[in-house]
């Protein structure tokens, strides 16, 4: 079109994504030697003696006691991750003279917030310190995020022949980035439906060993990684801010080219790329339960 050379496109992604990230599954035992270190009077010795401090020793002596002093233990929590891209983009390269050329774009995105197939998804509120379940109908009731149509993506550059022998290169350009597996924070690896159960045990100085507490044997007949041990009061949730935004891309480009004698080429550029996040918020910790010591 005499000047103008426009293209156009449309491109869309669907992207499904299964994730099992909650640890230990099977379990994980703590020896620290806390029950296996003597005191001054189990040696015979006065109060305030000097007891050898060897932790390696004594974790070793609690791991064959089977006395563990904290337990782990992770719940089976797969997660398949929902989420869909449209894109268009309009873009126009403008030849202005004999010696500069304009390409002006502009890009157009929109990427659902994340969402697990099955509504397995939750995020903490913070003004209720409640958690709040997905549920059927809308992008927001099945992500608990609200979606964002406005991730324009603005385009801008040019080529000038300084010379015949010199071209001069520059551009400009915003992109954005929405793609899944960013971390817990929003991988639905969360409370109540994924959970990594902690329990501390400790004993009396000098008491009995109390029935209830757990050895290796028996360490992970209890339901601390089970969704109904799940206590918002004494756990770490994970927390997406509803409002969040996607993060995008700054590009900036500049280039001399100079062709140099027998078919050699130099080239001179600069490239400067900046991330901007923008209301997204990686959230506190890991959803844990039966955080503390448990009373034995």
């Amino acid at each position: 079109m005499g000047r103008n050379s426009f293209k156009a496109g449309y491109q869309f992604l669907l992207v499904h994504t299964e994730i099992l990230d909650t640890n230990p599954l099977y379990g994980q035992d703590t020896y620290s030697g806390a029950f296996s270190k003597p005191t001054c009077a189990e040696l015979g010795q006065a109060a305030g003696c000097t007891v050898p401090s060897d932790s390696t020793s004594y974790s070793l002596a609690d791991f064959m006691f089977g006395l563990p002093n904290q337990i782990n233990l992770g719940s089976y929590a797969v997660i398949n991750l929902r989420q869909y891209v449209h894109s268009l983009y309009l873009q126009d390269d403008y030849r202005v003279g004999a010696k500069l050329t304009l390409n002006v774009g502009l890009r157009w995105e929109f990427a659902s917030p994340l969402y697990e197939r099955d509504n397995h998804y939750s995020n903490f509120d913070p003004t209720t310190n409640t958690m709040i379940q997905a549920t059927s109908g809308s992008l927001y009731d099945r992500s608990l995020v609200h979606p964002d149509y406005k991730d324009y993506g603005p385009r801008v550059g040019l080529a000038y022949s300084f010379d015949p022998q010199t071209v001069i290169r520059s551009g400009y350009g915003i992109s954005y980035t929405f793609f899944n597996r960013v971390g817990s924070a929003e991988e639905g690896i969360n409370a109540p439906q994924a959970l990594f159960g902690v329990l501390s045990q400790t004993i009396p100085s000098g008491g009995a060993v109390p029935s209830t507490f757990l050895t290796t044997q028996n360490s992970f007949t209890s339901n601390i990684a089970s969704p109904a041990a799940f206590n918002p009061a004494n756990s770490n949730v994970v927390y997406t801010p509803p409002d969040s935004r996607w993060p995008y891309v700054q590009n900036w480009f500049l280039s001399v080219q100079r062709q140099l004698p027998k078919d050699t080429v130099f080239t001179l550029s600069r490239k400067t790329v900046v991330m901007v996040v923008a209301h997204r918020v990686e959230p506190r910790d890991r959803p844990k339960v039966g955080i503390g010591t448990r009373a034995v």
